[in-house]
């Protein structure tokens, strides 16, 4: 099975993000918020032979609660205790920094979120 560096991990909370998640998958490894759309895509991702991981949030989850729902398990399986080389960076896709992701991702140990144009990036602090 191929894989990518796992330094980098990409949240997709977006339902309708769809094939995108192909090509993403092959730049980091991504965890996507399951929906029609996006599965169809995680199903050619995985056929390809590369790690994708794909959950399940509610359908009346806001993309922001689907971040908070989800980012302990991501910490946990990219985390130092899971990983030689734990994650340094993460992409969200579909959702908002809001008051409580900044506050979750200050706990797991990363910084002030930066905007992007599709969702937002964080990085590890080091120390």
């Amino acid at each position: 099975m191929a894989s990518v560096p796992t330094r980098t991990v990409g949240v997709v909370v977006d339902p309708e993000f769809g094939s995108r998640v192909v090509t993403l998958a092959r730049e980091m490894y991504l965890w996507v918020r399951g929906s029609p759309a996006n599965l169809a895509a995680v199903d050619a991702v995985r056929a390809s032979g590369t790690e994708i991981t794909s959950f399940v949030a509610s359908s009346e989850d806001s993309p922001e609660e689907a971040v908070l729902g989800i980012l302990a398990d991501v910490d946990l399986h990219h985390g130092p205790y899971s990983q030689a080389s734990p994650w340094a960076e993460v992409f969200v896709f579909g959702a908002s920094s809001t008051p409580e992701i900044r506050s979750l991702l200050a706990e797991i140990g990363f910084g002030e979120p930066e905007p992007t144009t599709e969702g937002f990036r964080s990085v590890k602090v080091e120390g």
